[in-house]
Parts: structure tokens; C-alpha cells; sequence
């Protein structure tokens, strides 16, 4: 149906893949798996993320790199020292 091909394009705009092959793979992907419904596309993607969710192990943090905290950076610092303006 037309709603699905919609939620096919947003799914490409969510993964930034704006190409019409992405949205076929997509589509192709649903007809492969019997989905043919939005109802069945919001289902299996439901299933999708939890699955992408509970896949990560337990000792890594999300965003981060295993145990490391992420850094952060004043980039309007970095940028000034980057042209020379700070020593």
C-alpha cells in the first residue's frame, strides 16, 4: 500500500540513505518476510529495536567505547587554536 512505501521512505531518511535502491531493498526486504501491512511494519520494526537494543553486552556503555567515558571538547577552542588565535 501507499503507507508502506511512505514508511520505506522515512525509513530511509532515518538511516540518511535517500535513494530510491535503499527504499527498494527495503520494500524487498518486507515482501520477503510476508510483511504487507503499516500494522506488520511497525510490528516488526518494534522487533527490530529491541532486538538492536538488547544485542549490546552488558559491560559496554551505549555511546561510549567499552568501559571509557566519551570525551568531550570546547570546539570554540579547538577552532581558535586550529587559527592561531589562542596560545
Amino acid at each position: 500500500s501507499s503507507k508502506v512505501i511512505i514508511m520505506a521512505i522515512d525509513e530511509a531518511v532515518e538511516y540518511n540513505a535517500k535513494t530510491i535502491k535503499y527504499i527498494t531493498k527495503v520494500l524487498n526486504s518486507w515482501i520477503s518476510k510476508g510483511i504487507k501491512t503499516s500494522e506488520q511494519v511497525i510490528f516488526y520494526q518494534k522487533q527490530w529495536a529491541s532486538k538492536k537494543s538488547g544485542s549490546s553486552s552488558p559491560n559496554v556503555k551505549n555511546g561510549g567505547f567499552c568501559d571509557y567515558d566519551q570525551r568531550t571538547y570546547d570546539f570554540d577552542l579547538l577552532e581558535k587554536q586550529l587559527l592561531g588565535q589562542v596560545y
